[in-house]
């Protein structure tokens, strides 16, 4: 216990090694004094004891990790600090890299070893070391554990028996799982997705340190989706050494290494102990999915940007073509295709006929090709958070409204203006090209205006004192671009789509406009799992959008307000306001959890009249790729389920947590650090959540240490005795006559009869009785999320709910007035008095955006502000979601008395 306390010290709470040793000695000392003292208590009493003096607790945490087996197998080989060729194998390595991009280029010549002081000896090291994790031993870990035995084969299951649904909750619904049935023969063949980014481990700039660092990360999708991210159930393959990313070049060698591990478990796999075969089963595993976002896609997947010929991974459309909408008319990618063009790349000799070929196909050939199963078109999936949210939705609020342009953009803008003006009047002073090609031309104004939009796919681009070109990035930055030697059609640069063609035709927000929009994300409503976008929004001093942020603003806050701005306004304002409601229902289907084909359609129907509208609103400025990429969004969500649960926020929260160790800064331990520390907090998180844990004392140190906080846990959930029973009964509130009442008739109608305690007639044995008091809470958690009365936290009470009994999916609103807890037949049960939001009546609903298309689509309406007559009894299980609600003054849409807009944007389709 001691051990395991100490472990997850060190491993959850981050305490240092240090920390953690003296926290052992400290048991170590309390543990041998309280035996001590008991040995002298029971010498007292006459009675012979002997305590032994040995105290098994290690002195070193190292050795704790040993002991409860929570050390992963680390791979580790020498590894070219340029170019990431790898040197294997019992064979010494050079001294300097031999590599070559093609037989006639120079070697790469980086050196391979440096000195350094080893115990008082300056000794000759690897320069730099490629980290893995053993995929065998990984396998063997997972596969022992009861639980994830027990939901493989529950998983297999499904799959022989599929529900016949149009509705998909996940993978294991889609088209695409069903693609898989001749791999997916036993429980035991696996499909993983693999995720690939690189982040900052110093998280931000110090003392000019902008370093990258990249983990390859493998998702069990064979899981339930409750269990699949988690840390334990999660491989980290390999981690890209720092300072630098990979280029598209220097890539190949790391997914080398990854597509021979991978491969060695495919078809007909490997004998692995498992918990139900300890002797052995068959053992398959495969790389399907690719997540990431569009510049990790390039490099792993082999694509180029627009800078060539046909940009997309999906399609065969050109840069001149991203302006297209009739997708039905294009020509799309096929994978025999593309590996075909992939394969001609790599047999080609010199790098400027593969350039040339590039250029034309917009392929280049990476090992992922030689894994014959995968198909390197429809087993592309582009991240909907780099590519929707932080591409669709912040271009759409920084670039188009105008919302955080940065000083340089404005500058550049306003000269961009200057220099029209003068062109209009004056144009005798100004240099010809030859004169500004020996004076320096001015690219400074655009320049800044381009930085600023290229900020929306990549952070600001740094120099260190290597002079070598890197990105800072934080927990949910795109891929950083790496060290100059790229192809030089790998250019991401989007300046031409960034730079306004008509200064004088750029909209922005007005003064008013602005300050209604920030005064609605100051006094909106929200429930506290809900983080609160900064109110003082388009101001350079929060920093960027994360891309949470940026879905909360145009699912739940902006529905709420925008309307207001541009409702009975000119026709120009409708068309801003109708544009604006195509791309929240759009967003909203995209980040919903659960699909439908027909919801797969209506996303393309609303992004194509966005991006229609776009071209007309917002003339000043192109399309981006990001734009063109989401106009397959339409397709992968029919293919592959709800692409909400196949994108990058478990990749981005993990390389957050990776990024939270403690290295001490040092480079060359750096991604050692982080993958062995990462792998044993995983190991440990098994431990403790798995319930195969034979001993009791281990159990409830585990409910100490990680609590389950999905449900209320101060309430009993198990089968109540009667002890149990009568201390509730004595502890609890009795409940007024109209309250009581309206339970018994609730539960009557469930179908189990209950009787009053108050009626008059003598009851039989075994008569089911409603116990006269309840426990009345403030608030209480299901599912993770917190509900409260509204006298303690508004924005807890409000929720959209099933109507018990109602007729089909029947859903109203309301907000919590009393929680009541209780036993019954020896259950712990919750039940809620909603009371329902007052309706307008239909002509004043016809008053609102809201009753009209598009506006309908906002998953928003407007009530009273007044307290309704009509409440419900709900149990938690009617519970839809929480609302966003905001208070609307007197007079607002021509109502005359105070209003509520409220949003259920929250469900994303949950329930």
């Amino acid at each position: 216990l001691c051990m395991i306390t100490v472990a997850w010290l060190s491993l959850h709470a981050r305490a240092s090694r240090e920390t953690s040793n003296t926290i052992l000695k400290a048991f170590r000392f309390i543990v041998a004094t309280t035996l001590g003292l008991i040995q002298i208590a029971l010498g007292s009493t006459s009675v012979l004891a002997t305590v032994t003096n040995k105290i098994n607790i290690p002195a070193d945490i190292r050795t704790v990790y040993s002991h409860c087996q929570l050390e992963p197998e680390i791979l580790r080989v020498i590894c070219c600090p340029e170019c990431f060729m790898q040197y294997p194998g019992p064979t010494v390595a050079p001294l300097q890299c031999t590599w070559r991009r093609s037989p006639w280029s120079r070697p790469c010549r980086a050196n391979l070893y440096t000195h350094r002081h080893t115990r008082n000896v300056l000794q000759q090291v690897p320069k730099c070391l490629y980290t893995s994790q053993s995929f065998e031993s990984w396998l063997i870990f997972l596969l022992s554990r009861a639980q994830i035995d027990d939901h493989l084969r529950q998983t297999f299951a499904k799959l022989q028996n599929p529900l016949n649904t149009t509705r998909m909750h996940d993978i294991h619904n889609s088209p695409a799982w069903n693609t898989f049935q001749g791999f997916l023969r036993s429980p035991y063949h696996l499909v993983f997705a693999i995720y690939i980014d690189w982040f900052n481990p110093f998280t931000n700039k110090i003392a000019g340190k902008v370093v990258s660092c990249g983990a390859i990360i493998l998702y069990c999708l064979n899981l339930p989706l409750s269990i699949r991210f988690l840390t334990e159930n999660t491989f980290i393959l390999g981690m890209t050494p720092a300072p630098h990313s990979p280029t598209v070049w220097t890539i190949l060698h790391v997914l080398q290494s990854v597509q021979e591990m991978i491969m060695k478990f495919d078809l007909p796999g490997k004998t692995l102990a498992t918990h139900r075969h300890p002797d052995g089963a068959p053992v398959a595993a495969r790389i399907i999915p690719l997540l990431a976002d569009l510049q990790a896609v390039r490099k792993v997947a082999g694509y180029l940007s627009h800078a060539a010929g046909p940009f997309c991974s999906f399609c065969k459309c050109h840069k001149d073509d991203i302006e297209d909408l009739e997708y039905h008319t294009w020509e799309m990618r096929s994978g025999t295709e593309v590996r075909a063009q992939a394969e001609e790349w790599q047999n080609l000799v010199t790098i400027k006929d593969k350039e040339s070929l590039a250029r034309k196909t917009g392929v280049r050939w990476t090992p992922l090709h030689d894994m014959p199963y995968w198909d390197p078109v429809r087993h592309v999936l582009l991240g909907f958070m780099h590519n929707f949210l932080e591409g669709v939705l912040q271009h759409q609020l920084r670039v188009l409204w105008g919302v955080g342009r940065t000083k340089a953009a404005l500058k550049a803008m306003a000269e961009m203006e200057k220099d029209e003006n003068l062109s209009n009047t004056d144009t005798s002073n100004f240099p010809t090209l030859e004169d500004d090609d020996e004076q320096g031309s001015q690219h400074g104004s655009a320049s800044g205006l381009t930085d600023d939009l290229n900020a929306m796919e990549m952070d600001a681009m740094e120099t260190d004192q290597d002079q070598l070109e890197q990105m800072e990035i934080d927990d949910d930055t795109p891929t950083p671009p790496s060290i100059p030697i790229t192809l030089s059609l790998d250019d991401d640069s989007d300046d031409e789509a960034d730079l306004p063609t008509d200064p004088n035709n750029i909209f922005d927000f007005t003064t008013d406009e602005l300050e209604a929009i920030r005064a609605c994300i100051r006094d909106v409503y929200l429930p506290t799992w809900v983080q609160r976008p900064p109110s003082n929004l388009g101001e350079a001093k929060h920093g960027k959008l994360k891309a949470h942020e940026l879905l909360v603003l145009f699912s739940v806050i902006f529905p709420l307000v925008i309307p207001q701005l541009w409702w009975d306004g000119d026709d120009h304002k409708g068309h801003l306001l109708q544009s604006f409601c195509h791309l929240v229902s759009s967003t909203n289907i995209i980040a919903a959890y659960s699909v439908t084909n027909a919801e797969a359609d209506a996303y393309m129907d609303h992004y194509v009249k966005y991006r229609t509208s776009m071209k007309e609103l917002y003339p000043a400025f192109g399309s981006r790729p990001n734009h063109h990429f989401a106009m397959h969004n339409g397709a992968l969500l029919k293919f592959w389920g709800p692409l909400s649960l196949l994108s990058e926020f478990p990749g981005e929260r993990m390389n957050g947590d990776l990024g939270k160790i403690n290295t001490n800064r040092r480079l060359y331990y750096m991604e050692l650090t982080m993958l062995r520390q990462t792998a044993r907090h995983g190991r440990l998180q098994a431990f403790l959540h798995d319930k195969s844990i034979e001993s009791t004392a281990v159990h409830q140190l585990a409910e100490i240490l990680e609590p389950d906080n999905g449900d209320s846990s101060s309430r009993p959930t198990h089968t109540m005795s009667d002890v149990e029973i009568a201390n509730a009964h004595t502890s609890a509130t009795a409940l007024d006559q109209r309250h009581y009442n309206l339970l018994l008739q609730y539960l009557n109608a469930t179908g189990v009869e209950y009787h009053s305690v108050y009626d008059a007639v003598p009851h039989l044995l075994g008569t089911l009785l409603l116990p006269p008091a309840a426990h009345q809470s403030r608030q209480f958690k299901f599912d993770s999320r917190t509900y409260s009365v509204k006298e303690s936290h508004e924005g807890n009470s409000h929720i959209q709910f099933y109507i018990p009994g109602g007729a089909g999916d029947a859903v109203e609103t309301g907000f919590v007035e009393v929680i009541w807890e209780l036993p019954l037949e020896g259950i712990w049960q919750t039940f809620l008095l909603v009371r329902r939001h007052k309706p307008l009546s239909p002509a004043q609903l016809r008053k609102t955006p809201y009753a009209y298309e598009p506006c309908s689509g906002l998953q928003t309406k407007v009530v009273s502000a007044e307290e309704g007559n009509d409440i419900f009894i709900i149990e938690p299980r009617h519970i839809i979601c929480h609302l966003t609600v905001y208070k609307n003054p007197p007079r607002m849409y021509g109502l005359t008395r105070e209003t509520l807009t409220i949003c259920w944007g929250l469900n994303r389709r949950r329930r």
